[in-house]
């Protein structure tokens, strides 16, 4: 039998016993009449019977109502704190993910605009150095083209010193063998100009 039923049947069994005897019915009675006659007077038979139902009736519900109700309430109180506690937890263990979140953002930041930085100071350094090889490049060109150019004038020269000299000494080999006049100095240069290599 649970005790909820068990305090029912309790409280049955003091009203019975309260209003079902007989001289609580004489007193009852007699009560009546009284209260007919003066509403003000006090019947002490029923005051105390109304005391002792009241009180076993408090009884009852101090042991079987409010002691689960108050555990009830105190278990509940409990638990909510303890959510609280559990919340309270939580934002500590959010506030402390986002600061290492934004510390991992600023960082990452930081390294990205380090690298950009660097790329920036890569490409104007590949940048330089195709520059300078290019110049160097160049100058190589210059240098022997200009090396090309004096070897081939050298040659051009020492060709035409060759041809000089040996134009030089035919026409002296021929100036020894005769006498020269001016009409024949004439002939001897013609001659030699034509000996000369063309150019074209």
């Amino acid at each position: 039998m649970s005790r909820f039923s068990l305090s029912i049947s309790f409280v049955a069994l003091m009203l019975v016993i309260g209003f079902g005897s007989p001289w609580m019915v004489a007193s009852a009675v007699a009560a009546d009449e009284a209260v007919n006659a003066n509403p003000l007077a006090i019947n002490p038979d029923l005051a105390i019977c109304t005391a002792i139902v009241f009180v076993a009736l408090l009884a009852i519900l101090w042991k079987f109502a409010w002691g689960p109700i108050s555990a009830g309430l105190d278990k509940r109180e409990q638990s909510i704190a303890g959510n609280i506690e559990e919340a309270k937890a939580s934002l500590e263990k959010a506030n402390a993910t986002l600061k290492e979140y934004e510390s991992q953002l600023a960082s990452a930041a930081a390294e990205t605009k380090e690298m950009l930085e660097a790329a920036k100071r890569d490409a104007a350094a590949v940048r330089e150095k195709a520059v300078n090889e290019a110049q160097e490049a160049a100058q190589r060109e210059r240098e022997r083209a200009v090396a090309d150019i004096n070897v081939a004038k050298n040659q051009a020269l020492q060709e035409v010193a060759g041809t000089v000299t040996d134009l030089s000494v035919a026409l002296a080999s021929q100036i020894v063998r005769r006498e020269v006049n001016a009409s024949d100095h004439a002939n001897l240069v013609t001659e030699a100009l034509q000996q000369l290599p063309s150019s074209n």
